[in-house]
């Protein structure tokens, strides 16, 4: 009896062995990858040449003669110490380079200022404020001053009178000026005509007005002092 049990636990185990090989294996489970997207490396836009904002036919250009201060000359970005600079009349350009000058007839076209002969050959200057200027064939930018170091210095304090602080002017950064005169206030507007010049004129008197003279600190273009017929300096 017991060989007969035994015979048979291992008939059962050969079948539970041969049923077990079989079996077919589980398929692996299969996901779709997608595919790595390449990023193309963009060029950036260059960016886009300045506009003219300001006719030139409006713009005051100042003058150079022997013996006055007001030379007005237009250096790259600004920097009034270097000894290369342009300057602009009616009708021409004068390039200055150290102790070369040459001078160049030009014309203006579309608010743009450019050699007469070539037109914009050489050079084509547009304007986006009365100081500041770019030359869109050499791609540089030129000043005669710094706008906005003008506007904040102009516009950082009261500018009071030497003889007296009982005279002040206030400039506003909207263009909007106050004058203090010993107590009694008036109001009016102001602009900058060019480098060294502001102008402006009261509320109650239309358009006639005056002017300041502007002188500038020796190290950069924050404002020393302004002038009509007494001498204003920013009050500390």
């Amino acid at each position: 009896m017991k060989k007969i049990i035994a015979a048979l636990l291992a008939f059962l185990m050969l079948l539970a062995l041969s049923a077990c090989g079989s079996k077919t294996p589980a398929e692996s489970p299969t996901f779709d990858v997608p595919a790595p997207t390449v990023e193309l490396e963009r060029t950036p836009d260059p960016t886009p040449a300045p506009q003219a904002v300001v006719d030139p036919e409006e713009i005051e250009w100042g003058y150079q003669a022997p013996g006055i201060s007001d030379t007005q000359y237009w250096y790259v970005d600004g920097d009034k110490s270097a000894t290369s600079f342009l300057f602009f009349e009616d009708g021409c350009l004068t390039m200055v380079d150290g102790e070369t000058r040459s001078t160049i007839d030009t014309k203006i076209s579309d608010k743009h200022i450019v050699d007469a002969e070539t037109n914009g050959g050489l050079f084509d200057f547009v304007f986006t404020d009365v100081l500041t200027c770019y030359d869109l064939v050499c791609k540089e930018w030129y000043k005669r001053a710094d706008y906005e170091a003008v506007v904040e210095s102009l516009t950082g304090a009261a500018f009071v009178c030497e003889a007296g602080s009982q005279w002040k002017y206030t400039f506003n950064a909207d263009g909007t000026m106050v004058y203090d005169n010993d107590g009694t206030l008036k109001t009016g507007t102001w602009w900058i005509q060019d480098a060294r010049t502001i102008n402006n004129h009261y509320d109650d008197e239309g358009n006639t007005g005056g002017w300041f003279e502007i002188t500038y600190n020796d190290d950069g273009w924050s404002i020393k002092s302004i002038k009509d017929t007494d001498v204003f300096y920013p009050e500390k």
